[in-house]
């Protein structure tokens, strides 16, 4: 246990996200506040009962899924889509998830990087069906394994300064655009369509939906949050 506390230890002095919910808030310049373990319902529902089932049925065994996590916050967003990902799919397809996400708070991304966090109450509900992807340190204290941790790629970034020679499958940025003034909304949203592959999709909440008609994108279902890239001819 020591040995592997010890390797996870925050570069640069950073606090690690079970120290202290309340500093952090108060700190952090994060685009995102709002964040949290397999916080958004809608997303991981239609992930698993559509999205992922389409992703089975259009490519092949050992296939990369590429996902930009855009506002992650400090890191419970991204580590949940891999947990959920992997426990849906098992190992028996050979699919690998591998997860870009992005924030242009520095100190918050570090915290990310350690994967140590204090569970809050309704957090210990939500993580039930997907322990295997957590160690637990104490009864509300978690480490993220190395086995979904070494699947997420951090970076500090403005999403639109954001450079990527990759193109996604999936992009999550739910509730990013509410912390946005209303004219770089449209243009947040361009950016992330020009790194979906056609067919790929989007996931917003909140002030976003009402753009996506106009950058080519629809829901999946009446009500969704998930909106897919038309292919146009």
């Amino acid at each position: 246990m020591k040995t592997q506390i010890r390797k996870t230890q925050c570069p640069n002095g950073a606090k690690s996200g079970f120290e202290s919910d309340i500093e952090t808030f108060f700190s952090s310049t994060s685009t995102v506040t709002a964040t949290g373990f397999f916080r958004l319902d809608s997303l991981f529902k239609d992930l698993e009962e559509i999205i992922l089932q389409d992703f089975l049925k259009t490519n092949t065994v050992s296939s990369r899924l590429k996902i930009l996590s855009a506002g992650c916050s400090d890191g419970r967003e991204p580590y949940s889509l891999v947990m959920a990902i992997q426990q849906y799919l098992k190992d028996s397809h050979g699919i690998k998830p591998e997860v870009l996400a992005c924030d242009v708070n520095r100190a918050i991304i570090d915290r990310a990087k350690c994967g140590i966090y204090r569970l809050r109450k309704y957090e210990k509900q939500k993580v039930r069906d997907y322990q295997s992807g957590l160690l637990f340190l104490t009864q509300d204290k978690v480490l993220v394994k190395d086995s979904i941790r070494k699947k997420v790629s951090f970076r500090v970034a403005d999403i639109l300064r954001l450079k990527s020679e990759e193109t996604y499958h999936i992009a999550v940025c739910a509730n990013l655009l509410f912390y946005f003034q209303k004219e770089y909304r449209t243009e947040i949203l361009r950016k992330l369509s020009a790194m979906i592959r056609p067919n790929g999709y989007l996931y917003v909440e909140s002030v976003g939906t009402k753009f996506m008609g106009n950058i080519g994108f629809y829901r999946i279902h009446p009500g969704a949050h998930f909106f897919r890239k038309r292919i146009f001819n």
